[in-house]
């Protein structure tokens, strides 16, 4: 059934293309749908086009890289997200994605942590860079750091789940 809804969601976006047939906006929608279904190749076609028309788009470089990654392909994967980070240094998911994708490869915390500062100093007021960071420096443990960013974390959202848990477990 959700098969059956991407599929018509992408004839929508393929007949709004005849009235705007530049728009990297609905060849990413296209490419979106197409990761969904996780067929690979098509995806990677539609944003690609996307790219042909907005070579700057970070949002496609974070979608390439989700689906190479998908793909397992790990050094693929990390140079599009840092690629989109090059693109846009305010995209959230592009840091969370190689930051995910550098703890699965075991890259080093001293690595990952400067990643998570970048997204705190470019995104000061989203949650999730304090939250990671805690965890890292959790893993280190230094955990009157951790104890810090995870406040951090909850004076941005007050409801988020793992800081309080984390806390409470320190």
């Amino acid at each position: 059934a959700l098969a059956e809804r991407h599929r018509k969601a992408i004839h929508h976006f393929k007949m709004a293309l005849v009235f705007t047939p530049k728009s990297t906006f609905l060849h990413l929608c296209i490419g979106r749908q197409f990761h969904h279904l996780k067929e690979w190749d098509a995806a990677t076609l539609w944003i690609q086009k996307a790219l042909l028309y907005d070579r700057s788009n970070a949002k496609a470089y974070l979608l390439l890289g989700q689906i190479t990654q998908a793909q397992k392909k790990w050094k693929k994967a990390e140079a599009y997200y840092q690629k989109a980070l090059r693109k846009d240094p305010h995209l959230p998911d592009a840091y969370l994605e190689l930051e995910e994708l550098w703890r699965k490869q075991k890259c080093s915390l001293v690595q990952r942590k400067k990643l998570m500062k970048r997204m705190i100093r470019y995104l000061p007021k989203r949650y999730e860079g304090f939250l990671q960071l805690a965890q890292l420096v959790e893993q280190r443990g230094d955990y009157a750091r951790a104890i810090e960013l995870y406040q951090k974390a909850l004076n941005r959202e007050p409801s988020e789940a793992i800081a309080l848990y984390r806390l409470a477990n320190i």
